[in-house]
C-alpha cells in the first residue's frame, strides 16, 4: 500500500487576513448589489415614471442624486449634503466619473432632467405660497448672496440653508412628493432634491453639433441671446426638437422657469458641439430655474460654476 502524502501550507498572518476579507466580501457584497439594483442607492431620490412628451407612454422611473455631486476621497462622485459641489469638471469627465460607479449609473440625461422638472412643476408645494401657476417656482440660491456655491443641509426642512433668507424664491429644495409634516425623515430614498435650480450649473449627458450652416432655424445656439421658453414655439426649430423645453405654453422666467442661454460664437472653448447644462448658478436670478438650459459650452469646457449629478436606473 502506498503511503498518502500530507502537504502542509504555511500562511502568513497577512495572507490569512486577505483570505478572510475576500471570503467576507464575496459572501456579502454580491447579494447586496443584486438587492440594490431594484431600489435607489443611498442619498438618491426616486423619480417616478412619467409621460414627458405627452405621447401616452410613460418614461421609466430612475433614481437621481439628491445632492449635487461631491468628490469622495477615492475621486468618485458621491451624493451627500456636506462639502461644496464638485466643479471644474468637463462634461466628458463627468460622464466617465458617473459610469465608474457601476453599470447602472450615468450622468443624468436631458430626458431624465426634464422628467424630474415636469413632475416638480406639477406639484403646488414647489410654488411660492403653494399657488401653482399663479405665483412662481422656487429657483434656489440664485440672488448673488452669498456670491459662491453653498453646501446643502442634512435637514430637509431647512430649505433656505445658508441663503440668509427665510421665505421667497430662494428655497433650495424641490419635492417630488409632498413633504411629510415638513420634517427630515433621514430616509435615503426620500422624495426631495437639493439645488435642482441655482447654486451651480449642472452638466446633462446630452450634446449636439450645430453650426451656423447646419442649424438654419431660429432660435439656435449661435443666436447670442437668453431666450424665454415661450419663444420656442415653431415645431421645426432645432432647440424645440432637442427636448420639450416648456412646461406650459404661457410660463416664462416670470414664473421662475428659467431661460435658454445661447451664444453668438462657437461653443466655448472651441468647436461646434454644444453640451447641455441645466439649472442655473448662484448669481443668475431669473435666468435660473429647473427648466433653464445653457448651450454655450463644449463638452471639454470646465468651470468653477459647473458641476453635475449622476442617475441610477433600477432593473425594474
Amino acid at each position: 500500500m502506498k503511503k498518502s502524502k500530507t502537504i502542509f501550507y504555511v500562511f502568513t498572518a497577512s495572507a490569512v487576513s486577505l483570505l478572510i476579507s475576500t471570503a467576507i466580501l464575496t459572501k456579502n457584497t454580491e447579494p447586496e448589489i443584486e438587492e440594490l439594483s431594484n431600489k435607489c442607492p443611498e442619498n438618491y431620490t426616486k423619480i417616478p415614471e412619467f409621460d414627458v412628451d405627452g405621447d401616452g407612454t410613460k418614461e421609466k422611473r430612475f433614481c437621481l442624486m439628491k445632492y449635487e455631486a461631491k468628490k469622495s476621497k477615492e475621486g468618485l462622485p458621491i451624493s451627500k449634503p456636506s462639502k461644496k459641489p464638485w466643479t471644474n469638471i468637463t462634461q466628458t469627465k463627468a460622464r466617465k466619473k458617473c459610469k465608474a460607479l457601476g453599470k447602472r449609473y450615468s450622468l443624468v440625461s436631458n430626458q431624465q432632467w426634464i422628467q424630474t422638472a415636469k413632475i416638480a412643476a406639477s406639484k403646488e408645494y414647489n410654488w411660492i405660497k403653494n399657488r401653482k401657476g399663479e405665483s412662481a417656482l422656487y429657483r434656489g440660491h440664485s440672488d448673488k448672496r452669498p456670491f459662491h456655491a453653498l453646501e446643502a443641509s442634512s435637514n430637509d426642512s431647512k430649505g433656505y440653508h445658508l441663503t440668509g433668507e427665510k421665505n421667497g424664491s430662494q428655497r433650495r429644495t424641490t419635492y417630488i412628493k409632498k413633504p411629510q409634516d415638513n420634517k427630515n425623515t433621514n430616509n435615503p430614498h426620500e422624495t426631495v432634491l437639493w439645488d435642482l435650480a441655482g447654486n451651480i450649473w449642472e452638466w446633462n449627458n446630452n450634446s449636439f453639433t450645430c453650426s451656423e450652416q447646419s442649424c438654419p432655424e431660429s432660435p439656435r445656439p449661435t443666436d447670442s441671446s437668453n431666450h424665454e421658453p415661450t419663444e420656442i414655439t415653431a415645431p421645426g426649430t432645432h432647440i424645440n426638437s432637442m427636448e420639450l423645453l416648456r412646461p406650459n405654453d404661457k410660463w416664462n422666467s416670470s414664473k421662475n422657469t428659467g431661460r435658454i442661454h445661447t451664444t453668438g460664437i462657437k461653443a466655448i472653448p472651441n468647436g461646434s458641439t454644444h453640451g447641455f447644462i441645466r439649472g442655473g448658478v448662484w448669481y443668475d436670478k431669473k435666468d435660473a430655474g429647473i427648466f433653464t438650459l445653457h448651450l454655450k459650452q463644449a463638452p471639454n469646457h470646465s468651470s468653477p460654476r459647473v458641476g453635475f449629478r449622476c442617475s441610477y436606473t433600477p432593473t425594474t
